[in-house]
């Protein structure tokens, strides 16, 4: 089989690592794992030299520039140095099916992919807040119809959750842009298919992720989203999909209508039939449970708007250079 690496991008991972360790080391008897940290202020790093003194395969290495770009970036030169032909990459926050590693590492060998990418799918959490978190991103309301967010059928795409690179495609592509902080991987697909690499979508290889657990999370990480992929688009010069232009227009749209609202009250009109349409899609994501239903619509609020007014920050922005070393900062 393929030599392989597996890499773990870390930052205070310490609820999540073990179990993410454990799934692999119980499944994967061949390859090395090593975890890139990126200054964890938490127990992470100790939890990881513990299963580093219990099984050889499992090591540790800093990652002081503390990005995802960095730590995989970091990986693939290790990968090359050993002789590897195959990287995976794994998240410090998510659960892996079993065979995950060894069948990514047979896609890539047998479909002759550059890339392979999984479905990302939210699971179900007690905490109430990540629940309903969980269950927005498992909607439409939260994902937007990405083939990626849902159980698609596998086949070539054009973006989806990395999992797995033919080491030699991506080295010759000079890896992830560290520029970006964030969608580097949409990033990173765009050039890969203009170079005329091939990404294949496993819609058997699920990853089931964590997803963030309070309103000021989510509205960060989505602030970063929508920030980092106007940046990627304005870089390419590519025109953004619907899933994308929505959060812009109801961030735009909705305190415009409410604030003309009180010159004419028809003017509420966007706003009402935009908090309508959030009411009725959280609704049906929630079931028969209403407190879930109202944390849903308070969660699409912050992440829509997340999204929108961190697209309007990077359009604002003159120079690409400084808007990026200004936002990694």
């Amino acid at each position: 089989m393929t030599h392989a690496l597996v890499a773990i991008p870390t930052l205070n991972e310490e609820h999540t690592i073990a179990a993410v360790l454990s799934d692999l080391l119980s499944d994967c008897h061949a390859f090395p794992i090593v975890v890139f940290d990126g200054g964890s202020s938490d127990r992470t790093c100790d939890i990881v030299h513990r299963f580093a003194r219990q099984h050889a395969r499992v090591s540790l290495r800093r990652n002081p520039q503390r990005t995802q770009a960095h730590a995989i970036n970091a990986a693939a030169h290790l990968a090359q140095t050993l002789g590897a032909q195959v990287l995976v990459r794994v998240d410090a926050h998510a659960r892996y099916p079993k065979g995950f590693v060894n069948a990514l590492v047979r896609l890539v060998q047998d479909e002759r992919a550059d890339s392979v990418v999984t479905p990302l799918i939210a699971t179900d959490q007690r905490d109430p807040w990540a629940q309903a978190s969980a269950l927005l991103q498992r909607s439409w309301l939260g994902n937007g119809g990405a083939l990626h967010r849902n159980a698609a059928k596998s086949g070539w795409v054009g973006h989806g959750h990395h999992a797995a690179f033919r080491l030699a495609a991506f080295r010759a592509l000079g890896g992830y842009d560290t520029s970006f902080s964030a969608n580097e991987d949409a990033e990173y697909d765009h050039r890969l298919i203009k170079a005329g690499g091939r990404i294949f979508l496993a819609a058997h290889l699920p990853v089931r992720y964590c997803p963030r657990a309070t309103p000021r999370d989510v509205f960060r990480q989505y602030w970063r989203n929508g920030f980092w992929r106007t940046r990627m688009l304005r870089h390419h010069r590519q025109r953004p999909a619907l899933r994308q232009l929505l959060p812009i227009a109801a961030t735009v749209a909705c305190p415009l209508s409410l604030a003309l609202g009180w010159i004419w009250f028809p003017f509420t009109i966007p706003a009402l039939a935009y908090l309508g349409a959030l009411a009725m899609l959280a609704a049906r994501a929630a079931g028969l449970a209403p407190r879930t239903g109202l944390r849903i619509i308070w969660l699409g609020i912050l992440m829509h708007f997340g999204f929108g007014l961190g697209s309007l920050a990077a359009l604002r922005t003159r120079s690409a250079t400084s808007t990026i070393r200004q936002a990694a900062a």
